[in-house]
């Protein structure tokens, strides 16, 4: 259902937000589909769509939640290395790692 809300909305040319992709990566990785998470990330970066910290919170949480440790600790690298840095919701993520 989401893909097809998805298609529809490049169709019809509607500009794809940060909300758009985050809701997407959220939507993947809490469904255990890591290659399309990553896929969705990688897309919103060619469509030169700036990754926001929810962006990269859903990539730590899909990682998270499928235990891809190494995973997690590359994006937040990447998170510590943007301007954005990381927020209260980032640690906490970080912090349900520990009783992974």
């Amino acid at each position: 259902m989401m893909e097809k809300i998805f298609e529809e909305m490049v169709k019809d040319k509607i500009k794809l937000d940060q909300a758009v992709y985050n809701s997407r990566i959220d939507r993947y990785g809490k469904n255990y589909q890591i290659e399309k998470m990553e896929e969705v990330f990688e897309q919103m970066k060619r469509d030169q769509v700036v990754p926001n910290t929810v962006t990269y919170n859903c990539m730590i949480f899909g990682y998270s939640l499928n235990k891809l440790t190494e995973k997690v600790e590359k994006i937040f690298e990447e998170v510590m290395k943007s301007k954005l840095g990381p927020d209260r919701i980032t640690f906490r993520i970080l912090l349900s790692l520990i009783h992974i």
